[in-house]
């Protein structure tokens, strides 16, 4: 798999910027005073997501990020349902990807804030690449008790050696463009399966994706995101096999997530897609275009007044696949167009541009 990838020199962390768009030579100057204060502000903000996070997790972020998960047995759970090695895929999802244009510090497309979707997988400020957070590609397939999403990164964190950031899914049940349920790993590092670190989240008030579904409402106040837990891995829910995650054994670039089908309802059909956020990791905010104005936010695209990134920086989402069912109404956030095993993989703009396997 990496070997398909190509090599690139990974640059972009010095903070006088210079890059290159289609329509010619851009200079973008970042003065280090203009980084730190971005820096500062994003630090500043972050501190409420991080303490609501670590409330639902029980535990401090930074013990997660630092700690290798304990065996599931020390935890003394009795499972019941386990998940096994996934079936061969049944969708293949493939997303915009940054790393060819990592040196330039900048994406070159696939980031439509209007519309939720995000190809930010930068720092604020001086937008230096993570390769953990650029997703390649995600599938999904099924067994009789769970729905596997395999989601495959560019590279893991070298500095720490795993995948550095919290990776899932979101699932629109109704097909009506908001999300229903979002499943996260959070910081995930065991190559067997465990339930620890994951959650999975419920928006039961239906107000995940503001007055419009998908398109910004910014700065909408209403809100509250996913506010119901469903399960917390180890600590909290009746089902205590409802989630689950590990990293690929063969390959660590691919973290795997299980969801019992039965803890979100059974659907037999849905919306899905995949996420990395090492950046806000902010259930209660989501959608974040909604909560969150784009001058705020930033943007990853060099020749856009927003320019650099600012608060939503260091995610990556993919446009919503259609599971089981065919695409009759403009549902938004949908994925639309054919999968081109041709195509140049960072050539996508908005979702209705996205491509994808038709199957």
């Amino acid at each position: 798999m990496k070997a398909l990838r190509g090599m690139f020199i990974l640059l972009g962390s010095g903070i006088i910027l210079t890059a290159c768009s289609a329509g010619g030579p851009t200079n973008v100057n970042i003065s280090e005073k203009e980084a730190a204060e971005i820096q500062q502000k994003v630090e500043q903000r972050q501190r409420g997501y991080d303490e609501k996070l670590s409330e639902v997790l029980g535990e401090e972020l930074e013990t997660i990020r630092n700690t290798i998960n304990e065996k599931e047995e020390n935890l003394e759970i009795s499972h019941q349902t386990i998940p096994q090695s996934p079936p061969p895929a049944e969708q293949i999802l493939t997303d915009s990807v940054s790393y060819p244009s990592a040196d330039e510090s900048r994406a070159v497309s696939g980031d439509n804030y209007n519309e939720n979707l995000f190809e930010r997988p930068f720092t604020a400020g001086n937008m230096q690449f993570q390769a953990w957070l650029d997703i390649q590609e995600a599938s999904l397939s099924q067994d009789d008790f769970f729905y596997y999403f395999s989601i495959v990164l560019y590279e893991i964190n070298e500095n720490d050696g795993f995948l550095d950031g919290a990776y899932g899914v979101e699932l629109d049940t109704d097909k009506d463009g908001r999300g229903d349920y979002l499943a996260w790993a959070i910081f995930p590092k065991q190559t067997r399966w465990s339930v620890q670190r994951v959650i999975l989240l419920e928006d039961a008030n239906g107000d995940v994706g503001g007055a419009q579904p998908m398109v910004s409402d910014a700065t909408w106040k209403n809100g509250d995101g996913y506010e119901t837990r469903l399960f917390i891995g180890g600590k909290f829910g009746s089902d205590v096999d409802a989630a689950w995650v590990r990293i690929l054994p063969k390959d660590d670039t691919i973290v795997q997530i299980a969801i019992k089908k039965d803890s979100i309802g059974m659907p037999s059909s849905f919306l899905w897609s995949a996420w990395a956020d090492g950046g806000l990791k902010a259930p209660g905010a989501m959608d974040y275009n909604d909560s969150i104005s784009l001058e705020e936010a930033g943007s990853p695209l060099i020749t856009d007044e927003d320019y650099p990134l600012k608060i939503v920086r260091s995610v990556d989402n993919t446009c919503r696949k259609a599971y089981n069912f065919t695409l009759s109404d403009d549902i938004p956030g949908t994925c639309t167009g054919g999968y081109d095993e041709k195509q140049v993989p960072d050539v996508r703009v908005t979702p209705d541009l996205q491509h994808y396997d038709p199957k």
